[in-house]
């Protein structure tokens, strides 16, 4: 029996170093498997980074924009006011230069006694 026993260990000591040599290679892939998590997070944290300044770059752009929009809607009342001042300053002249040409002749279109 002391030779079966000292068989059974053998036997359980091989079992074991097979098995502790699996779990060596499983510690090895598993390290493997970590520096590829560290490397692809490193990696998304850097997107993540350059998102975050395009986002902020983005922002500034859309609000350049709106004050350009701001700016020129501003400008183009100022423009149409302007040309309605001055289409109405040039009716105002001509109404002036009918009313004129109107106290000047009667209905039929002669001069009116006090023009004549």
């Amino acid at each position: 029996t002391l030779v079966q026993t000292v068989e059974s260990l053998q036997s359980n000591n091989v079992l074991l170093g097979e098995e502790r040599d699996l779990l060596e290679e499983k510690v090895q892939s598993l390290h493997g498997f970590i520096r590829t998590l560290v490397t692809d997070m490193d990696t998304m944290r850097d997107l993540i980074l350059k998102q975050e300044r395009d986002m902020k770059a983005a922002a500034i752009v859309h609000q350049r924009m709106l004050n350009a929009a701001a700016k020129s809607e501003t400008e183009l009342h100022a423009q149409a006011d302007r040309e309605r001042k001055l289409i109405k300053g040039i009716l105002d002249d001509k109404k002036v230069a009918l009313e004129g040409i109107l106290l000047c002749t009667d209905l039929d279109g002669e001069p009116t006694k006090a023009t004549s």
